[in-house]
């Protein structure tokens, strides 16, 4: 998602249910800042949660992968994608880890008033444009598709309308990548 669509997601028109119908009960980011900020106790899923759990299965995931490499006699080509497929997870979550660190301070911003909250964003947006970088080099040469949905009904991130925006490398702003 979008800095936009992870700080202000009630703009992007997503449908009520969707994130209801995601998942088991929790916060978006919205609501745990807003909570956080007022003290409130929080409900159900959180998105520090979230994100300590999706960081520790990469992570563990990568452990396992590397461990398990000397011991593969067969199907090495194979065994090479499945690895591929741990690093880019891992890739991903530690992208998308950054991008809500930031989010959650700009969140925290909107209470705060404090410029302090948005200067530490920044180190997390760079980290996260970084980790980006990695995923990119990652799939660029593996993957068809960034996501699932090729067509003008995908909204969230980005539209797919005639196969636009398809692997990670189009999904980007910039022509950094290229």
């Amino acid at each position: 998602m979008f800095m936009s669509q992870l700080v202000n997601p009630f703009k992007w028109r997503v449908y009520s249910n969707f994130y209801n119908s995601n998942g088991p009960e929790g916060e978006i980011l919205a609501e745990w800042a807003l909570k956080e900020w007022n003290q409130e106790s929080h409900t159900g899923e959180t998105p520090p949660q979230i994100v300590a759990e999706v960081l520790a299965h990469g992570r563990l995931a990568k452990e396992a992968i590397d461990a398990a490499e000397p011991f593969i006699t067969e199907n090495k080509a194979e065994f090479s994608r499945l690895k591929n497929d741990i690093y880019c997870y891992d890739a991903f979550a530690r992208f998308l880890t950054e991008k809500i660190n930031a989010a959650m301070l700009v969140l925290r911003y909107k209470y705060s008033r404090d410029i302090n909250d948005l200067e530490k964003a920044l180190p997390c947006l760079e980290r996260s444009v970084s980790l980006y970088a990695e995923l990119v080099g990652l799939t660029k040469e593996s993957y068809l598709y960034a996501n699932s949905m090729q067509t003008g009904q995908r909204r969230i991130p980005i539209e797919g309308t005639g196969g636009q925006n398809k692997t990670w490398k189009n999904c980007c702003l910039t022509t950094r990548w290229n």
